[in-house]
């Protein structure tokens, strides 16, 4: 397993025309047991500790979330999911170092967790390694072929690295899987107007505006692109 590197940088692009947008979706992922046996009336108390640090993530609540699943893990050091939920919890508030080292657990603990590796992955593209994003990005990926938020990180890792048609074959791959999915468009919307297909980007940008629904700073965007593109 790869250690991060204690320091933090900002994400570096090479496109100073647009700006990748990275779908930050955090995973919390709730503990279900490593077995087939039926669920006990009184629940496992780290299991416990771990489900209510999953609802004060959900609320917001980040330092009594990560108080829960530090109860959880004091009383079972092998509960993979406490130690990504408390890394994404970590990763929430800005601390990526802290949110690497305990995907780290998390993976060392259960080498499958597909969740665990894209997870580490947001973690370093928010810190800049584009290269070690891109490799926990093919794990989760490996792990979970229809993995839609991978594949779309996994873009914009590489239009960070000036990649741009690997970054638009990931992204053409998650609308493939999650067809609604406003993010996605406005990345590949971005990509073409660099690219100079005018036409392509256009129409991906409508496509935003049919799928943004309440994300309005999103539609905005897009309908900004479109004014400037001469599509509206």
């Amino acid at each position: 397993m790869e250690k991060p590197l204690h320091k933090s940088t900002r994400i570096k692009t090479q496109f100073n025309a647009f700006a990748i947008l990275i779908s930050m979706v955090i995973i919390a992922v709730v503990s279900v047991g490593c077995n087939n046996k039926a669920a006990s009336p009184t629940p496992d108390p780290a299991e416990a500790f771990n489900n209510l640090g999953l609802d004060y993530f959900n609320k917001g609540d980040l330092d009594n979330a990560i108080s829960n699943y530090d109860h959880a893990i004091q009383l079972n050091s092998n509960l993979a999911e406490a130690y990504s939920n408390r890394g994404s919890a970590y990763l929430s508030k800005g601390n990526q170092d802290q949110a690497i080292s305990d995907f780290d657990q998390a993976i060392q603990i259960n080498p499958n967790y597909a969740e665990a590796y894209y997870s580490r992955g947001l973690a370093y593209t928010k810190a800049g390694y584009q290269d070690r994003a891109i490799s926990d990005y093919d794990q989760a990926i490996r792990l979970k072929p229809d993995y839609a938020e991978a594949y779309n990180n996994r873009g914009s890792a590489y239009a960070n690295k000036g990649e741009l048609d690997r970054a638009i074959s990931d992204w053409d791959q998650a609308i493939q899987l999650d067809p609604n999915a406003p993010t996605v468009y406005f990345n590949l919307g971005q990509a073409y107007n660099y690219k100079g297909d005018t036409a392509n980007a256009i129409a991906h940008f409508k496509l935003v505006l049919d799928y943004c629904g309440e994300n309005s700073e999103l539609c905005q965007a897009a309908h900004q692109w479109l004014l400037q593109l001469g599509g509206e």
